[in-house]
């Protein structure tokens, strides 16, 4: 069974054309960066042992550390539609009532979206390729092609960092059914790594930082900092200590976390939250049973006025505000972001080794600047996550057939997004 649903996934990802556009533009915005960095666009000129080579292995692997925040925002998109994409069809409940193994099921469709993923990653190194070799390169800042510096960028940082985040993601929607949790759990992620290079930006903690930094470049960096030009251009980043422990520490972290969700998952119409949905449904089973009540209704005077109108729309965004509050993806992400505002402020461990007075200025631009990115997060998810509440419900039809305007059912979630911004 494991076979029959690893090549049904590659066959249905390689039909996609969506799969074909990751690659191409992750092809096109890598080929254009090397181009740049080489000088094919004027921006920059060979100065004799002042330069580090466009293509040097160390390079490389600040691009990639670039390119892969970027990489990120694909992995709930495939290794996180892969297992969502029964859900937002509804064949699951068909699909579970086939006799075949969960270990089958969830490795299948794991395995399967990551080749997939790393398929499209490849595009990444062949764009570096593609770049350093443009007819107009500078032979100053372009040195030669070298294998084994590609090999050890995907070996020992890209596919480790794509399996550990692809687990995370792969468990969140697994157990939610919902693909707006791998986005949730990748910024989450995001804010952890940020969260963590602030308390262990010190001096004294610098190897704690490279052994709990999960993209691994501070593991990489705190061997090559003191590189000079030369050493930057010639050798390849060291693979010591710092580097095996993190490697090993978050493949660890992957089994674990991909342990706990194969674990909780159920091939089960209700899956993770099935016993308190049970609950729920006998307790609403024990409460209306004993007879039928006789309720008089209420005359009801329909009314269109644009005063109406207006009052329907404060009451929509009202009930969308509670559904956005009551997320617990939304809370995850605002006491993450309240975490990292604490720990700024109160600077744990300060990056120069001494605390600086908390003048206005400072008090002030830190959390203007961490929350900023929150709020743009928080209000670009949610926004997709509220236009399609309706459809993934499965409710859009009857929505679309009340009595208001598309105006009404607009606005109603604008000022919700807003009133989101402003708590």
């Amino acid at each position: 069974m494991f076979t029959t649903i690893f090549i049904w996934e590659i066959r249905y990802w390689l039909r996609q054309p969506s799969v074909y556009a990751y690659g191409l533009i992750l092809l096109f915005i890598s080929c254009a960066t090397m181009a740049a960095h080489a000088g094919i666009f004027g921006e920059q000129r060979a100065v004799p042992g002042m330069e580090v080579l466009a293509n040097a292995p160390l390079r490389l692997q600040e691009m990639a550390g670039f390119f892969f925040k970027l990489i990120l925002f694909l992995v709930p998109a495939i290794i996180g539609g892969c297992i969502s994409r029964d859900f937002k069809g509804n064949v699951h409940t068909l699909l579970y009532a086939y006799p075949m193994a969960k270990k089958s099921y969830l490795l299948a469709k794991f395995f399967s979206a990551f080749c997939v993923l790393v398929i499209i990653v490849f595009s990444l190194g062949l764009g570096f390729y593609i770049g350093a070799r443009l007819p107009g390169a500078d032979p100053g800042l372009v040195g030669p092609f070298r294998p084994e510096a590609y090999l050890q960028l995907y070996l020992i940082y890209l596919l480790p960092n794509i399996l550990f985040f692809g687990a995370a993601v792969f468990t969140a929607v697994a157990l939610t059914r919902n693909i707006y949790a791998g986005f949730i759990c990748v910024v989450l992620l995001l804010f952890v790594q940020m969260l963590a290079g602030s308390l262990l930006s010190g001096p004294d903690s610098r190897f704690a930082a490279a052994l709990f930094d999960p993209f691994g470049q501070k593991a990489c960096f705190y061997y090559t900092r003191y590189w000079t030009f030369a050493e930057r251009n010639e050798l390849l980043p060291p693979v010591e200590a710092a580097v095996i422990f993190n490697r090993f520490f978050w493949l660890g972290v992957s089994a674990v976390v991909f342990a706990a969700g194969y674990w909780r998952f159920a091939l089960h119409h209700y899956g993770y939250y099935r016993g308190r949905r049970r609950r729920q449904e006998a307790h609403g089973t024990e409460k209306n049973s004993g007879g039928m009540a006789i309720v008089e209704l209420s005359g009801v005077r329909p009314g269109f006025s644009l005063r109406q109108h207006v009052r329907t729309t404060w009451r929509l965004s009202s009930f969308e505000f509670r559904y956005i509050l009551s997320s617990r993806m939304f809370l995850s992400i605002l006491a993450m972001g309240l975490l990292m505002v604490f720990f700024q402020q109160a600077e744990m461990n300060p990056q120069y080794g001494f605390r600086t007075l908390p003048v206005t200025w400072k008090m002030l631009n830190v959390p203007a600047f961490v929350f900023l990115g929150a709020v743009h997060l928080l209000t670009f998810l949610y926004a997709g996550m509220l236009v399609h509440r309706a459809r993934s419900a499965r409710c859009d039809q009857l929505v679309d057939s009340t009595p208001a305007p598309n105006w009404v059912l607009l606005f109603s979630k604008a000022i919700a997004l807003i009133r989101m911004q402003v708590v």
